[in-house]
């Protein structure tokens, strides 16, 4: 049932009054094939309009078929295969084939270094690797060549090159297993910022069911069409944009590489209604000369992942595109997005918290010592329940038993509070809340007071080793174009509008952030490049 009631303790039932999907990734895409055909599936947006390809849904149906035949004669079921590439039509091609043939795709970042690479398909047990062989220059099959001796159970190597010659081997007499909705669909790896990273485990039929009710949130109608900015190596995008177009019954625009003009110009040429972004890349956009004279005005909606995004950038998009703003938080170990705003949301709620959860989501914040659930409006770790939740971490029964207790809670490792109508306020990763003195200083709280001052274009705050107060606030800071440095002046505003404690001390300035590949911004290397003396302080408050 649906949760309308005011809630009196920080624990929000799941919403159940919309229906959860029971289907394989490949049943459902026949299941579309057949009612829309010849609707227009796919654009491999690359960025020479004369050189893109399109499939409709009956051709892509047919395309992932035959993979899936390619792959079933070479990989028995429960295989895991690999993936090391950028966006690209044969990126999804091999997903969804892989899906008919009861393959496990194992999702590799294309940025990685060969160390990092290495480990991935080992720990996975890939027995093929599949890699686009001209990205980076070629730089991926040196790699490849490198790993491939070191690794025995990787037996079968194929570069993109030779996609067409693979599937084309492909017999139609080849059969196609049964899938079940709960079977494992893919192994998508945690970054590895605090160790190795882990292979999260993901069902079918919970990453169509992500897919679709962050959609509907998103104002996803049947026959959207969806622009996306972000790789699909990713769960988020791959989610909400591969599969979730599908259930939508929406086109996807698969931008080959990310520039903002391009997006504008795909909004403009295919009539966009819903632009998948990040806060970064949404500035981007929204500061690109030709925003002025592109007509955008099909588009619908926005969707800004990766967690809180300033009330600026909310009211921008709002102004620029003259169209609805939806965010949301999400995570690998949840199949994507769990938490998310309404577009009809105010912007102070699509500023400061990341909405309400999905539907069949369950939720508590709890006391990461105790497990207790707290009160309304304090501060304890997300723990969610339902649907979204992972298999578990491949081979690591320890950690998977630290990430999911026996009562099925999966705890986040996010610090945030929810209040009495059900809005979740994201605060902080576990490992990035500063204590300082004793207190808590939560990064995502500060960062919206210091993102409101109109010099701002991007801050983040990390924590500064201290030897007397254990750790002080530091602040990095992008101005505008134009904008004087003064950081004192900066301080001042702080000061005036959050308590002292919170108040960053020690001030950066950079024209860059570490990004990751879906472009979100590394607070542990800002650390790291501090620790380093890359970053430079450029002002510190008197002791204190």
């Amino acid at each position: 049932m649906a949760t309308t009631a005011t809630l009196e303790t920080s624990y929000r039932p799941a919403d159940t009054d919309d229906p959860l999907l029971s289907l394989s990734i490949g049943e459902l895409l026949d299941q579309v094939a057949d009612e829309i055909p010849d609707t227009l599936a796919v654009v491999e947006a690359v960025p020479d309009p004369d050189a893109r390809r399109t499939w409709t849904y009956r051709e892509m149906r047919d395309a992932a078929r035959q993979a899936g035949r390619a792959l079933a004669a070479q990989f028995p079921p429960g295989s895991h295969v690999a993936i090391w590439s950028p966006n690209r039509i044969e990126f999804e091609h091999l997903q969804l084939g892989a899906a008919y043939a009861g393959i496990v795709l194992v999702m590799v970042n294309p940025a990685l270094k060969a160390a990092e690479v290495g480990y991935i398909l080992e720990q996975s047990r890939s027995v093929g690797l599949f890699y686009d062989d001209t990205h980076l220059s070629g730089q991926l099959a040196g790699i490849a060549a490198e790993l491939v001796p070191t690794l025995p159970e990787l037996r079968t190597v194929i570069p993109f090159s030779e996609w067409v010659e693979f599937v084309d081997r492909a017999d139609d007499a080849t059969p196609l297993p049964t899938v079940s909705p709960d079977d494992i669909a893919q192994v998508q790896y945690t970054s590895g910022t605090t160790g190795f990273p882990k292979g999260a485990l993901l069902r079918h039929s919970s990453l169509i069911n992500n897919g679709n009710f962050s959609d509907i949130r998103s104002l996803v109608d049947y026959g959207g069409v969806l622009i996306n900015t972000l790789p699909v190596f990713h769960v988020g995008a791959g989610t909400l944009m591969v599969i979730g177009a599908i259930v939508r019954r929406s086109t996807h625009v698969l931008m080959t590489r990310f520039d903002p003009g391009l997006a504008l110009a795909l909004i403009e040429q295919y009539r966009g209604t819903m632009l998948i972004s990040v806060p970064t890349v949404m500035q981007m956009v929204l500061e690109h000369p030709d925003i002025a004279s592109r007509d955008i005005s099909s588009l619908r909606s926005v969707f800004c992942g990766g967690g809180n995004v300033p009330e600026s950038v909310v009211q921008r998009v709002k102004a620029g595109f003259g169209c609805f703003f939806t965010n949301g938080f999400g995570m690998t170990e949840a199949h994507g997005t769990t938490i998310q705003t309404s577009t009809a949301d105010s912007p102070e709620d699509q500023a400061l918290t990341v909405g309400r959860p999905l539907p069949h989501v369950e939720l508590k914040i709890a006391d990461p010592e105790t497990g207790e659930i707290v009160p309304l409006n304090e501060t304890g770790e997300i723990c969610l329940r339902g649907y979204i939740t992972m298999a578990g971490y491949f081979d690591k029964p320890e950690e998977t038993a630290k990430a999911i207790d026996a009562e099925g809670w999966f705890h986040t490792g996010d610090l945030g509070s929810i209040d009495e109508r059900g809005y979740v306020r994201m605060r902080a990763r576990l490992k990035d809340m500063i204590i300082r003195g004793g207190e808590n200083v939560y990064p995502a709280e500060v960062e919206n007071v210091i993102a409101a001052h109109p010099d701002v274009h991007t801050v983040q705050v990390i924590g500064i080793p201290d030897e007397k107060w254990g750790e002080q606030v530091g602040a990095v800071v992008r101005l505008h174009e134009g904008a004087v440095h003064d950081d004192e002046a900066m301080y001042a505003y702080c000061r005036e509008r959050m308590a002292t404690f919170k108040v960053p001390r020690i001030w950066y300035h950079a024209q860059e952030f570490p990004m990751t590949a879906s472009n979100k911004i590394q607070k542990f290397a800002l650390q790291n490049q501090v620790a380093e003396g890359k970053l430079v302080e450029t002002w510190r408050a008197p002791t204190g």
